[in-house]
């Protein structure tokens, strides 16, 4: 299983404004503990604390926006540039 699309989703988690100063924001904390032990193990515990952490109060953004755009806007970019693509060439070359 490819870890970029769970790392993508911990990613725009911890951009949140709901998850400031909580563990989801940390997902270098996840994609560690998914190394190590597989994300079988990571995302419940990850899932855990955004769920527990963020009540649905804190989802009442006055500009209605949850999370920063331009932060979001370039996960997917930086996710092809530097960790697909070059697995891919790895693969294929």
């Amino acid at each position: 299983m490819d870890i970029n699309a769970w790392y993508t989703v911990w990613l725009v988690e911890s951009n949140r404004i709901c998850n400031k100063a909580s563990l989801a924001q940390i997902p270098v904390m996840f994609g560690f503990t998914s190394q190590k032990f597989g994300v079988g193990v990571a995302a419940p515990i990850s899932y855990f604390f955004v769920h527990i952490n963020s009540p649905i109060s804190n989802f009442k953004a006055s500009d209605s926006s949850l999370t920063d755009l331009a932060y979001s806007r370039s996960i997917l970019p930086l996710m092809l540039i530097f960790s697909v693509v070059p697995i891919w060439k790895l693969c294929h070359a």
